[in-house]
């Protein structure tokens, strides 16, 4: 009955979930309609309640009836004091991390030594540079290096705890607690149960004054208590827009990197990897036609390599020079900005003078303007502020009042979302 239940959960769940997640569930013991499980730590248990307990009962009831329920205990041998460490001859992970993202494969060159050195440094030694803050463009490899901070650190330090989440995983992790009227014990799991935490997308928390309060008194209690603290960007912490004053002074109080565009030996050596990776042997002249392109970032050129392999295996076409011009090929679209700004003139039958202007006519319509500019295109507020000729406490005045006028009228909002797809590019 064990196996036949660890076998049919493992069925309700993905590879990479049952890999990192559930490595160490087990079946403790079976009493009467009741089973219950054991894992490594609570953080494990806690996750595995509140993010998989929905199909564990339903499994669990098909096994032993409608009237059987399950418990998730922390194996005594794993387990610990509050104030202790989760682990201790071996490394418990507490985040999803993905097997990839890892030192050894991650490509160096000119544009990342620094931010890769100074991470493997922090994964050794850890409070060496506290906090870090990494930041860069999509694509540069700022979550590579975040999640290979964690893995290695958990391989040099398997006694200590290591945390690494998104912006939103802690946001959310706030308003449950909130919510729940459970706030304390949200901020004793990153406060109190945490050796390094790496929290990644950090701009995501703009304009969140409450959560940044959270983070503000997290950042204190941890850095005080010589805690690592690592936190990644798509921008130097200087330009966080609707970030506190004191919260930007702490992220430059420790070791801030950028991650510039990759160079062209750095996207050879990537095209190369990667080429490998998928089994995909590419000429010389092939590599380095596509390094000489100005490539912008490391996804990019992945998407290429996994386009021709997938031409490759599916359609039987080899790789040729012509295709990877074609997909290195920009094609020609119009302004997305000027196209957002007609679309909202027509919605709100206004003028791009008026819009642009001063007439009370375009109030509404400047209001949403604002927040389509910074909130879909990414645009930062000192830019809007330029383009309107306005000052930035009234464009962030602008931009709340757009995202009230927004959520009144849904159908507008979806006239807006409509373009996303082309508009959502800055940054």
């Amino acid at each position: 009955m064990h196996s036949s239940l660890l076998g049919a959960i493992k069925s309700k769940v993905s590879e990479k979930a049952w890999k990192t997640w559930f490595i160490s569930f087990d079946v403790l013991k079976i009493e009467g309609n009741k089973v219950i499980f054991c894992v490594a730590n609570p953080f494990i248990r806690e996750w595995l309640e509140r993010r998989y307990g929905k199909t564990i009962t339903r499994v669990v009831k098909e096994k032993l009836g409608e009237e059987a329920t399950f418990e998730i205990v922390v194996s005594e041998e794993e387990s610990s004091e509050e104030d202790q460490p989760l682990a201790r001859k071996k490394p418990v992970i507490l985040s999803p991390l993905n097997p990839e993202f890892t030192f050894e494969n991650f490509v160096v060159g000119r544009s990342n030594q620094l931010a890769y050195s100074a991470s493997y440094e922090i994964s050794t030694s850890p409070g060496r540079f506290n906090p870090f803050f990494l930041f860069g463009g999509v694509g540069l490899g700022k979550t590579h290096l975040a999640q290979a901070i964690a893995r290695e650190t958990l391989k040099t330090h398997p006694d200590l705890r290591v945390m690494y989440i998104t912006s939103e995983d802690f946001m959310n992790d706030m308003i449950e607690g909130i919510k729940n009227k459970e706030l304390f014990k949200v901020r004793e799991k990153y406060r109190k149960k945490v050796d390094v935490l790496i929290i990644d997308d950090i701009q995501f928390l703009m304009d969140k004054p409450g959560i940044q309060q959270e983070l503000f008194h997290t950042f204190n209690y941890l850095h005080d208590a010589g805690k690592q603290l690592v936190f990644c960007s798509d921008r130097d912490p200087k330009f966080l827009e609707g970030f506190h004053e004191r919260l930007i002074s702490r992220f430059k109080m420790g070791l801030v990197v950028g991650i510039e565009p990759p160079d062209p030996q750095t996207r050879y050596e990537v095209a190369k990897r990667f080429a490998e990776r998928e089994g995909l042997e590419l000429p010389e002249d092939y590599l380095r036609y596509l390094a000489s392109m100005p490539v912008d970032n490391f996804r990019h050129i992945r998407g290429i390599i996994l386009k021709l392999v997938a031409r490759w295996k599916f359609l039987g076409v080899p790789p040729t020079l012509d295709l990877i011009e074609k997909e290195l090929a920009v094609p020609k679209r119009s302004d997305p900005t000027e196209e957002m700004l007609k679309t909202i003139c027509t919605l709100f039958d206004v003028s791009k003078e008026e819009l642009l202007g001063r007439s009370r006519k375009a109030a509404d319509a400047r209001a949403v303007t604002c927040y389509a500019l910074v909130k879909n295109a990414g645009f930062k507020v000192t830019d809007v502020a330029r383009l309107l000729g306005r000052s930035k406490s009234t464009i962030s005045y602008l931009i709340n009042r757009g995202e009230k006028l927004l959520t009144e009228n849904p159908k507008l909002a979806g006239e807006l979302r409509k373009l996303e797809p082309r508009v959502n590019y800055a940054g």
